[in-house]
């Protein structure tokens, strides 16, 4: 009896401690994003830096471990299917190193960061949403988070959310109307709308998510509160759109007409210097590149910062035309060769129309802004499966969301869906700052909602 107790005492701090050691993570990488992604720490290879986000995936694993062998957990089919997963990703990797060099590593990581979801779903306790230190905790964190620092702009949604699910659980109106006030006062409405488009159109979705969940879910619950909610959200928001969001990024999605124009010149430039193209070389490359003082500038953090920042309308055209045309390349260069697992990860992205048009490629690393696209372009059938996963996870989420007792689980759900928008249109999944943040809140978010349907079945 005494050794079972001892067993789930120490189960719990290995929950307590990955769940303390992520939030820190969490945090950091919403602060600094890449600054502190690119801290390294002592690795076993030489010239191989390991990363810290590589160092607490590490962490997270002999957590897991210890964890599964303190419930006497037995290996499963799950096991065996994460297992094989882990072994194509390794055997992909290592393909690629060989063929390729160091892109393949970089490339890699898209495939490991979701075993993050893994390990935290097996960490979380929902029981810790509703624990009152818990709530009072994190509610007064991230009023004094806004108050002193302002977070990158693409979590400025995501703490608005979290702050919402844990203040309105607060027990007593008073306490709950206070801390709701104070951070209406301090929240930095500009962070939501100095954005890119596809964020904003995340925002957007996940906002549709919870305004339909108010309006037809909640409909028997009609009270005062939802109504106002019901009401006052969108006009709030679109206000706020009208007078904090880039017109020339709203000029550049709806003036169709002006983006084909743009698109045809490009194409008679393109066609002019077409014999300025290369073919696909195995130039050595180096291992990541450091973000430099420059580099700090172009990132939203910094264009938050700047309030008379806008960008041109022909670079927003542009930037439009630059994804489709990456696409297009990949689909075209996918479906040529038909490869059942991908093209290699090392393989570097070269379309021959940036060249003709002198869109440099930088160091070669040029990544698609369309994290599933990329999955599929880097393990075929594989990727197509691996999306598919993602998607009826998220479904199921989305499902038991809306049965939770209670907004936590829909403005979880909300949450995910925001991050799974806005990995269509940027470098998401494959960017450590972004990526571990996501898989852990998917993992806990998934744990919570079917922790709730369990407990609605059995009562």
């Amino acid at each position: 009896m005494s050794i079972g107790i001892g067993k789930n005492m120490a189960a719990r701090i290995v929950d307590i401690t990955a769940l303390a050691v992520f939030g820190v993570f969490a945090l950091m990488y919403s602060v600094e994003t890449a600054y502190f992604a690119e801290i390294t720490i002592p690795s076993p290879l030489a010239g191989v830096p390991l990363f810290v986000g590589e160092g607490l995936m590490l962490f997270c694993a002999v957590l897991y471990c210890l964890k599964r062998m303190l419930r006497g957990a037995r290996p499963g089919k799950w096991d065996a299917a994460l297992l094989v997963y882990l072994l194509f990703v390794a055997w992909k990797a290592i393909h690629g190193y060989m063929e390729w060099g160091a892109l393949s590593l970089r490339n890699t990581a898209l495939f490991l960061y979701p075993v993050f979801a893994v390990f935290f779903y097996e960490f979380f306790d929902a029981r810790y949403l509703v624990a009152k230190p818990t709530r009072y905790l994190i509610t007064l964190a991230v009023g004094v988070l806004f108050t002193l620092r302002v977070p990158d702009p693409y979590f400025a949604y995501t703490y608005l959310l979290v702050f919402l699910m844990f203040v309105i659980s607060l027990m007593r109106d008073d306490r709950r109307n206070a801390f709701l006030g104070l951070f209406l006062v301090v929240f930095p409405y500009r962070a939501l709308y100095a954005v890119h488009r596809g964020v904003f159109f995340a925002e957007i979705c996940s906002m549709l998510f919870i305004f339909i969940w108010l309006a037809f879910i909640r409909q028997k619950k009609n009270t005062a509160v939802t109504r106002w909610m019901l009401a006052g959200i969108p006009l709030l928001f679109l206000a706020g759109a009208a007078v904090f969001v880039d017109p020339n990024a709203i000029k550049s999605i709806v003036n169709l007409d002006e983006l084909l124009e743009h698109h045809r010149k490009y194409m008679v430039v393109a066609q002019e210097r077409k014999d300025e193209t290369d073919n696909t070389s195995k130039n050595t490359m180096l291992l990541y590149k450091k973000n430099t003082a420059e580099d700090r500038y172009r990132m939203p953090q910094e264009k938050y910062n700047d309030p008379g920042y806008q960008r041109s309308l022909e670079g927003a055209y542009k930037n439009i035309l630059w994804r489709l045309y990456l696409w297009h390349y990949m689909a075209g260069e996918y479906a040529e060769g038909m490869p059942v697992f991908g093209m290699d990860l090392g393989r570097p992205i070269e379309p021959g129309i940036f060249m003709s048009l002198k869109w440099s490629v930088g160091d070669r690393w040029l990544e698609p802004h369309n994290s599933y696209l990329h999955m599929i372009y880097r393990t075929g059938l594989a990727g197509f499966a691996m999306v598919g996963v993602i998607l009826v996870f998220f479904a199921r989420l989305a499902r038991r969301s809306v049965s939770c007792r209670g907004p936590k689980g829909v403005l979880l759900a909300a949450c995910v869906l925001y991050w799974l928008v806005v990995a269509n249109f940027e470098v998401i999944l494959e960017l450590p700052y972004f990526a571990i943040p996501l898989w852990g809140f998917f993992g806990m978010a998934v744990k919570y909602c079917d922790v709730q349907k369990e407990k609605r079945d059995t009562a």
